[in-house]
């Protein structure tokens, strides 16, 4: 679940699919199409063996949906 406060609005709570966890920011170039970045890290021993995962992904409909955003 997602709480967004839009600026002078009420806040509006959904489940966006798709969205991966780590969002590190979220930008809205209208309404409808924004991307967010995200990075998220594991270890497979302790502190060791550790990877980081990163990445962007695209919503083409106010945030309910999302995807890998792929160049081109």
């Amino acid at each position: 679940m997602v709480r967004v406060q839009p600026v002078g609005a009420q806040p509006v709570v959904f489940d966006p699919k798709g969205l991966p966890n780590g969002i590190t920011s979220v930008s809205m170039a209208n309404q409808d199409l924004g991307w967010a970045l995200y990075s998220t890290s594991s270890c497979s021993d302790g502190k060791k063996d550790c990877t980081t995962k990163s990445g962007l992904v695209v919503t083409h409909d106010g945030g309910q949906t999302w995807e890998p955003d792929t160049p081109g």
